[in-house]
């Protein structure tokens, strides 16, 4: 959980952030959320795991300046993130992504559902961007092919931003792929990482955990 900011320190991320327009916009946000996008900026490819009704998507858009941007989430919340960019950037053209047409738009925001993600990840890549946000990061949990098409759609985007307020649902192995989409240490190998999130494994092997605790000191997701 991140530090909520001092004034000094909002003052301070204030005075360095791009444009007086941008400045202006960051002024809306409470501490918290100037913190997360400090914490998105700084960071690059993280998880952002603030609880829900704080903002993470607000954030998110905050953050995501170098443009143009794909946003990956849930079908239900396609028209939400386009009603959020819209309000902070009204002259903005946000696409959401439904037919082969839709692709050939200039846009600085294109939207797609994870459900029809695999029509697009060709095209997505072709596109080059560099910022892509996986909004409700917990779908990719599992090995499925979904979660296959995801973590190919970001391995070679500079920035990527998981928003999730259920990072672990039940074990410790759901955690796998989205440290792997950020290119976390502990995101390589799925059996090592497996083995060393196994509490029977990590009693007879000690080591692990304190492996574990400094992977997680030393690179914050």
């Amino acid at each position: 959980m991140r530090a909520t900011l001092s004034f000094e320190q909002t003052a301070r991320i204030l005075r360095h952030v791009a444009t007086q327009a941008e400045a202006n916009l960051m002024k809306k946000l409470f501490d918290h959320q100037i913190s997360g996008v400090a914490f998105l900026k700084e960071k690059k490819r993280a998880i952002l795991a603030d609880e829900m009704g704080l903002g993470k998507t607000k954030q998110a858009i905050h953050a995501a300046v170098e443009q143009p941007v794909l946003i990956v989430c849930p079908a239900s919340l396609r028209l939400n993130w386009k009603r959020e960019i819209e309000d902070v950037y009204p002259d903005h053209n946000v696409v959401v992504l439904r037919t082969k047409s839709d692709g050939e738009e200039k846009a600085r925001w294109y939207i797609v559902n994870y459900d029809i993600l695999y029509k697009w990840v060709e095209w997505a890549k072709n596109m080059n961007f560099p910022t892509t946000i996986l909004d409700e990061a917990h779908y990719i949990k599992s090995k499925s092919k979904r979660s296959e098409q995801a973590l190919e759609l970001v391995k070679d985007i500079p920035n990527v931003y998981l928003l999730t307020g259920t990072p672990i649902l039940n074990r410790p192995i759901e955690m796998f792929n989205m440290l792997k989409a950020i290119k976390h240490p502990l995101g390589k190998l799925r059996t090592t990482f497996a083995r060393r999130t196994d509490e029977n494994a990590r009693q007879r092997h000690p080591e692990w955990t304190k492996l574990l605790r400094r992977s997680e000191a030393e690179f914050p997701l």
